[in-house]
């Protein structure tokens, strides 16, 4: 696992806030004083982060955030070469964008994923948004270029209001980068992100596109999780 998380999150980090997630199910008070019994420096290092990551203009949090490691994101574009790629299945052909949704082409990177993001996503959320996800509704790869599809339109992720987008390949693309909007007069660029880390928003509320990819492959993990009860 240690392979896999990004450098800022070092072991002993790691291990400070993993009590925070264990309090999560135990109500806002337990949160509260797990959030408290996090070593000061630990709890500096985040907020700084978060200072540092904050999406400006915008009425709602979104925030670039570390996750993942770049060695770690390279293994998974290395792995997506064997990967089955399909357009999504939303409606307007403008939407769709080939993708692969790792629990059914790579059930061992999908379980890797998923414990990675619970050592070093969840944190994101608690600290954000001072709640969890209930559930995790994908984990997908996406992927840009000139050739098959090269950006995306302006949507909301209708099955997300727990959105994360880890940059993969940030040297492997010209152009590209996501535009937010939040309401009728903020719109925000965000430009590709380092290798491994997170743009973490509310997918439902904030519309966003990905911008066109002029040269090269720009892959994305895709991560959308809600706090809905489930059917």
């Amino acid at each position: 696992m240690s392979g896999w998380l990004h450098p800022e999150w070092t072991r002993e980090r790691a291990y400070d806030f993993a009590p925070l997630v264990e309090a999560a199910a135990n109500g806002r008070e337990a949160l509260q004083t797990a959030y408290e019994a996090i070593p000061l420096a630990s709890r500096e290092w985040a907020i700084r982060i978060l200072a540092d990551g904050r999406v400006p203009l915008l009425t709602t949090a979104a925030f670039t955030v570390p996750v993942m490691s770049p060695e770690a994101c390279a293994d998974l574009v290395t792995r997506s070469q064997c990967y089955d790629w399909k357009e999504n299945d939303i409606e307007e052909a403008p939407y769709r964008i080939p993708e692969s949704i790792l629990a059914k082409v790579d059930p061992d990177a999908n379980e890797i994923v998923n414990k990675l993001l619970r050592v070093a996503l969840a944190p994101w959320f608690l600290l954000i948004w001072g709640k969890l996800p209930s559930r995790i509704t994908s984990i997908q790869m996406a992927k840009y270029n000139p050739a098959d599809r090269a950006g995306g339109n302006w949507h909301s992720d209708r099955d997300s209001n727990f959105t994360a987008v880890i940059s993969l390949s940030p040297e492997s693309f010209s152009g590209g980068g996501t535009e937010l909007r939040d309401g009728l007069l903020s719109t925000v660029t965000v430009p590709p992100l380092p290798a491994g880390h997170a743009l973490v928003f509310d997918g439902r509320r904030i519309s966003h596109q990905g911008l066109p990819v002029t040269e090269g492959d720009r892959h994305l993990l895709v991560i959308w999780s809600n706090d809905d009860p489930e059917c």
